[in-house]
């Protein structure tokens, strides 16, 4: 394995820090674990973030393919780009209305920053959206609505200065097992309340002092 490199989880938006090997033929990582000196997580992982990292769904391309005759065709990188930067080119040429570019939750802020900048400058279209539709943006509407922003007023050290800890419609014990260690640990060291609200019995609400179960479909409300 390469000696390991200081990294960022990609899989949720807690920001855990990362160390992690790479493989000795070059593809892929061959180890991923929290990192120590990491101010998010402490050392501290997740079997998700750490799963996904070193194996993301099996097994992985080490070449690129290029669809020839209906199949996938393995060629070498700069024929490779050069068919994409051709299907750009052509697609720019009339307008650029034919691309659409497609982000991910789990890019860095900068990343997304410079892929919208890319679509929009670059490319010049409009047609520019991330997963985020078909995942928080619920989360950020509601956060919008209560706290006039598209995020969370607080920050991590803010946690354990709470006296009541509340967690509504969401279960970070499974979703988030590091963001939810500072609530507990905080709750525990200060013998504070956590306090959920959640039609439904989630592991977070299995440890709660007080769990407040309204009707399914009415916790919005």
């Amino acid at each position: 394995m390469s000696e390991p490199t200081p990294t960022t989880c990609m899989r949720c938006a807690v920001g855990c820090g990362h160390l992690q090997s790479g493989r000795e033929d070059g593809h892929g990582v061959a180890e991923a674990k929290g990192n120590p000196e990491h101010p998010t997580n402490e050392g501290a992982d997740c079997q998700r973030g750490i799963e996904e990292t070193v194996d993301p769904g099996g097994d992985r391309l080490t070449q690129p393919l290029v669809r020839r005759g209906g199949e996938l065709q393995p060629t070498n990188w700069d024929t490779a780009v050069g068919v994409v930067a051709n299907r750009f080119i052509e697609a720019l040429s009339n307008g650029g209305g034919d691309i659409a570019v497609l982000g991910s939750g789990q890019q860095t802020t900068e990343a997304v920053y410079a892929l919208g900048k890319l679509a929009r400058g670059g490319f010049g279209t409009r047609y520019y959206d991330a997963n985020t539709r078909l995942c928080m943006a619920s989360a950020v509407k509601a956060y919008d609505s209560a706290f006039g922003s598209d995020a969370p007023p607080p920050t991590y050290d803010d946690i354990p200065k709470a006296d009541t800890h509340l967690v509504w419609g969401a279960n970070p014990k499974t979703a988030h097992p590091v963001l939810y260690r500072w609530i507990a640990e905080s709750a525990a060291a200060k013998d504070s309340q956590l306090v959920v609200v959640d039609p439904v019995e989630t592991q977070t609400a299995a440890d709660a002092d007080i769990h407040i179960q309204p009707a399914p479909g009415t916790d919005l409300a």
